[in-house]
């Protein structure tokens, strides 16, 4: 099953699921933002490895990638409405 989008600002999950992009982990950014103590967090932190650091940082980078092309898709015009508009100003010129 694919991962739920997560919003770290609101500390909830989005509800859309992030077809072929692996979920990443969001266990440290929540600790933190509800304030368990910097030393614990520190150690957490300490204890993962570089491998993991790196893959988080990749998901991350897909997950903006995804955003970006989203929203430029949202702003160019679907080929049906394309279609509509040449028609419409095809009946207007007969």
């Amino acid at each position: 099953m694919p991962p739920v989008e997560f919003d770290e600002n609101t500390l909830s999950p989005t509800y859309r699921l992030l077809w072929g992009i692996p979920g990443r982990s969001n266990a440290l950014t929540i600790a933190r933002r509800l304030g368990l103590k910097a030393e614990i967090l520190d150690r957490a932190q300490a204890s993962r490895n570089k491998a993991t650091d790196d893959i988080n940082q990749v998901i991350a980078g897909l997950e903006a990638q995804r955003r970006r092309q989203k929203t430029k898709a949202q702003r160019q015009p679907s080929s049906l409405q394309v279609l509509s508009n040449c028609i419409s100003r095809w009946r207007k010129g007969q």
